[in-house]
Parts: C-alpha cells; structure tokens; sequence
C-alpha cells in the first residue's frame, strides 16, 4: 500500500513539475514582452519630447506661418528667470530695472503663463 502511494506521489510531482514548466516558460514570455513594450515606450517618450521641443521652437520663432509681426524680445529662459526673481520676494520694478524694460512688459511676461 505504501508503495501505491509513493507512485501516486511520484506521478503527482511530475505533474505539477511539468505544469511548473510551462508556467515559467509563459512567465519567461511575458517577461520578454514586457521589456519590449517598455522599450517601445522609451522610444515613444523620446519622439514626443523632441516633438515637443521643435513645435516649441517653431512657436517661438514663428508668431505666424509667414513669420510677420515683431519677434520677441525675451527669450523663455529669461521669461522663466523674471517668475522665478518674482517668487523670490524681488518687485516687479526691481526686475523691470534689471532687465532695462518697463513694468507693464514685466507684469505680462510674469502672468502670461498664468491663463
């Protein structure tokens, strides 16, 4: 009778070992797929940013298609400089001094982001 058992035991492990198997063949699998897709995903983030970045410069340089009307006088780096001196407690006659431009243009720029 033990030996019945022993046998039953037996089957029963290379089953479950079998089964085992396939699992962590479906697991290797998905795990490739996985890598794959986030690779993709990577790329994806990199073609929108540069995207992102050429409409950006497009926008900026361009205020229309023709690329008619005045071009600006401050860049986005310096816009983002007179927030960041506005958040900092400096006047926004303070920072129209600094940038040797008038208050009104400061008062713009500081909340044009805003809307």
């Amino acid at each position: 009778m033990n030996s019945d058992l022993i046998e039953v035991s037996r089957d029963e492990y290379e089953y479950l070992k079998a089964y085992n198997q396939v699992y962590l063949s479906e697991i290797k699998k998905y795990k490739k797929e996985i890598k794959e897709l986030e690779e993709e995903i990577q790329k994806l983030k990199i073609e929108i940013y540069a995207r992102d970045i050429e409409e950006k410069n497009r926008n900026e340089n361009n205020h229309n298609s023709r690329g008619a009307g005045r071009k600006q006088r401050f860049t986005s780096e310096e816009k983002e400089a007179m927030k960041m001196y506005r958040l900092q407690g400096m006047t926004i006659k303070e920072i129209a001094k600094m940038y040797e431009c008038s208050v009104g243009l400061v008062h713009k720029l500081i909340n044009e982001s805003k809307k």
